[in-house]
């Protein structure tokens, strides 16, 4: 599709889809999860978090889910901020609705 916009990170990975991506218990905080870029060697890692209620990680008790403002901006000036702004919402959901509910065992990230 001539139209269809690519999400990179700022390393230069490229996202094609929410599958490529990692979740993670986020480091230093409780409830969290970090989203993290597929490229191991990336040195930002982190584009995303989600926050929960409670230690479960359930899309039932999720407060907030959101892409650090790098990422967007980022993909904003190339891709523009109406496209990136609704194909990273989609993208939100997808996680929640898909990536969460595989993800129940997260695991602290190896360093």
């Amino acid at each position: 599709m001539a139209n269809q916009i690519v999400l990179q990170c700022a390393c230069g990975e490229a996202i094609n889809s929410v599958s490529e991506l990692t979740l993670v218990k986020a480091e230093g905080a409780k409830n969290e999860v970090a989203i993290v870029c597929p490229n191991p060697v990336c040195i930002f890692q982190e584009i995303g978090r989600c926050k929960y209620e409670s230690d479960e990680l359930s899309s039932s008790n999720l407060i907030k889910a959101e892409f650090i403002s790098s990422f967007s901006t980022w993909n904003a000036i190339n891709n523009g901020i109406d496209q990136t702004s609704e194909i990273l919402k989609k993208m939100l959901v997808e996680i929640v609705k898909e990536l969460i509910p595989k993800n129940k065992d997260l695991k602290r990230r190896d360093k």
